[in-house]
């Protein structure tokens, strides 16, 4: 959140990649008496300049909006009320969604593989097999979007293993439909049969992110997956609820 000098609102978006800590203040004549404060490192994954004119998610309209959320930032810091997250989160998209550019673009390439069509396909076994659907799933369960790296460091097993998997269902995706294949200078790419991509920085990395296409991620919230597929999504969405318990439980002992 921009305070201060206008405009105000919300600038960046991004995460915490650790736990709260104290440490000597940052105003150095307070450091110097001695005198500590609570710290805690971000990541930030997407930054608007204002300085440049690009917009911004406005204090004063998501004032109007959303009138029980303090919009002040206060020292210790403001927490987000769950009841608007995935509201401010859709605000946020819409508003960055056309300085985003993934790769391949549609003009560029497409597969023209339908939600039917990826039901389909990854209701049969030896396409959507069990690791691969399950990363779809995880996938899914971090918004659609995700590193390699940062899948592996959310659920476990190492960055490459997610990278083949994702590669190996294009391939599958490929001898079964004969899709027409993306060349990046002369060189096929299978990954873009189910995923479109960009670089990203991660955790002060430059990784690259793959994100479901439209019309894969129809087919995985669609209730017409098999039980099999079913049952993984819910082994998926019970997976990320006892980590974040796990950390509740922490943070807490932690106080």
């Amino acid at each position: 959140m921009k305070s201060g000098g206008k405009p105000r609102g919300i600038i960046a978006h991004g995460f915490v990649i650790g736990e709260s800590y104290t440490a000597p203040h940052f105003d150095s004549d307070k450091a110097a008496k001695g005198i500590i404060s609570n710290g805690i490192d971000v990541e930030f994954d997407w930054i608007q300049n204002v300085n440049r004119g690009e917009p911004i998610l406005m204090q004063d309209i998501l004032r109007e909006k959303y009138p029980l959320q303090k919009w002040n930032p206060q020292a210790s810091g403001i927490e987000i009320k769950e009841a608007i997250i995935n509201d401010l989160k859709n605000e946020w998209e819409s508003l960055i969604k056309d300085m985003i550019l993934y790769w391949p673009s549609l003009s560029e390439y497409n597969p023209n593989i339908t939600k039917e069509k990826w039901i389909e396909l990854l209701n049969d076994t030896s396409i959507g097999n069990e690791d691969t659907v399950t990363m779809l799933y995880q996938m899914l369960e971090l918004g659609g979007e995700s590193t390699c790296a940062n899948l592996a460091e959310c659920y476990g097993g190492p960055a490459f293993a997610y990278n083949s998997w994702g590669r190996t269902l294009g391939e599958r995706v490929h001898r079964a439909t004969g899709c027409e294949l993306c060349k990046d200078t002369n060189r096929e790419r299978f990954y873009t049969i189910p995923f479109v991509g960009r670089n990203v920085i991660e955790r002060g990395h430059d990784r690259y992110s793959w994100k479901l296409r439209t019309e894969l991620k129809e087919a995985l919230e669609s209730n017409m997956m098999s039980e099999v597929n079913k049952k993984l999504q819910k082994q998926v969405k019970n997976k990320i609820k006892q980590s974040q318990e796990n950390t509740i439980k922490h943070d807490k002992n932690q106080i």
